[in-house]
């Protein structure tokens, strides 16, 4: 939000851009679900589902809508990296053509589907551009499928960016120290309201 009130509106931090710059193997890490997009109160930073009419936190109606499609990232890469070569993967390319060109890729664009193709390990840095979408999205697992995703990222101990909108989520903390009582608590008071756990 800082570098948004700086007049960057990019996909990419300044530090995720130098980070790219300097890695000789960048993996870029989008995992949306379908069209479904996060809002975000404008006045305090919380994150909100995408129907939201008024910010549940503050109550207030300044709400925008965030998050862009796959292909609209691999576009903006191309015009901000235009001497790197890249690639996509995701449910429309993922054949083998596009598995030996991932190989070859300074940068990958990839949904989940990376797992399959290549080892985290391959890359010399990760960029995770988001989770907020997933991390209010309309389904009870969905924490613990956010918990799951990123504890399994950050177990290949590759050097890695995590840009988010909730950077104090219980989820976030939890997912980086693989602390699996703390996501624990933090699910059951949520799942059970009222009821605290000894």
């Amino acid at each position: 939000e800082n570098e948004k009130k700086g007049g960057n509106y990019s996909w990419f931090s300044d530090v995720l851009k130098e980070s790219i710059n300097t890695a000789q193997k960048t993996l870029l890490f989008l995992n949306r679900t379908g069209t479904f997009r996060v809002a975000v109160c404008r006045d305090c930073e919380t994150l909100l589902s995408q129907d939201a009419a008024e910010c549940s936190s503050c109550g207030s109606a300044h709400i925008v809508l965030r998050g862009k499609g796959i292909a609209q990232l691999e576009k903006e890469c191309r015009e901000l990296f235009p001497t790197k070569n890249i690639t996509r993967i995701d449910s429309e390319r993922d054949d083998p053509a596009i598995r030996e060109q991932a190989r070859e890729a300074d940068i990958v664009i990839a949904t989940e589907r990376i797992f399959r193709v290549l080892p985290l390990t391959h890359f010399n840095h990760i960029g995770i551009l988001s989770v907020d979408h997933l991390l209010v999205y309309p389904h009870w697992q969905a924490h613990e499928r956010v918990f799951q995703l990123l504890v399994k990222i950050f177990a290949q101990n590759v050097p890695l960016t995590l840009q988010t909108h909730a950077p104090n989520h219980p989820i976030i903390p939890a997912a980086v120290t693989n602390n699996y009582q703390l996501f624990r608590r933090e699910e059951l008071a949520e799942r059970t309201p009222g009821v605290a756990e000894s």
